[in-house]
Parts: structure tokens; C-alpha cells; sequence
């Protein structure tokens, strides 16, 4: 078993390694960034450091909806690469065990940040593979 941040969008629960997570704070205004690619909604000053936000439901394909005082803005570090994931709700830090997946052909491309599954509770959580959302971020 390992660590991971719990985290809602809509409906979807997802999960991050708990090492790339540096800490999850209060959803504060976005600076837009118009030629940002389309992953990207701009940029937020923390504590005097710019970091870019990610258009999160973008990413995983949930219906787009304007960012709330109640959303939380988690910031992550991969590979020294600092971004925020805008979540509806963060939940906890908890344990999980994971299940490898294979994404079928045709859902490769949007799930390509999907690493694998893990059971919590009654619910089906997405484990996101942060250096595939770098990458596919790079990419776009």
C-alpha cells in the first residue's frame, strides 16, 4: 500500500502519490494567460512564486464550470516542475492498494494521464500519473 491525496471532481474521485504533493490550499484568482496552451489557465502568485494552473476538468474531461471560493488549488512538484490542480473537494490522505489497467485504444488519448485504479470504500478512484500530465501538457 501507499500514500495518496484524495481528491473530487464532479462525481470522479482521483488520487496522487503523496510525495508530489506539496500542499492544498484555498482556491485564489487565476491570472489568464492567453496564449497559454489549452491545459493551462493561467497563472497564480504563491507566496511571491508564479505557478501555472492547471485546467484540471480539461484534463480529465468533466464539464467546465467557473472555479469557486470552495474549490482547493493542490499544489504538486514533479521533476522539479512546480503546477496547481484545481479539485471541487480534497478529501484525505489515505492508503491505497493498486490495480494496474490497460486503457482501451480509443480512450488512450484522453486517458493518457490515468496510471492505474484503486478500490476506496465503495468507489473506483484514478490514480493520475503526474509525469504524464507534464508531458502531455508539454505536448499540447
Amino acid at each position: 500500500m501507499s500514500h495518496f491525496l484524495l481528491f473530487q471532481i464532479g462525481d470522479q474521485s482521483f488520487a496522487l502519490n503523496l510525495p508530489n504533493v506539496e500542499r492544498v490550499v484555498r482556491a485564489v484568482e487565476i491570472t489568464p494567460i492567453p496564449s497559454f496552451d489549452k491545459y493551462i489557465l493561467g497563472i497564480v502568485d504563491v507566496q511571491g512564486t508564479i505557478i501555472k494552473a492547471i485546467n484540471t476538468r480539461k484534463l480529465v474531461g468533466i464539464p467546465q464550470r467557473e472555479i469557486e471560493l470552495s474549490d482547493q488549488f493542490i499544489i504538486i512538484n514533479t521533476d522539479g516542475r512546480r503546477f496547481i490542480l484545481i479539485a471541487d473537494s480534497v478529501s484525505s490522505v489515505v492508503d491505497l492498494t493498486i490495480h494496474e489497467i490497460s486503457i482501451e485504444k480509443q480512450y488512450e488519448k484522453s486517458a493518457a494521464f490515468i496510471d492505474s485504479v484503486a478500490r476506496f470504500g465503495d468507489s473506483l478512484v484514478l490514480v493520475i500519473d503526474l509525469k504524464k500530465v507534464v508531458s502531455l501538457i508539454e505536448k499540447s
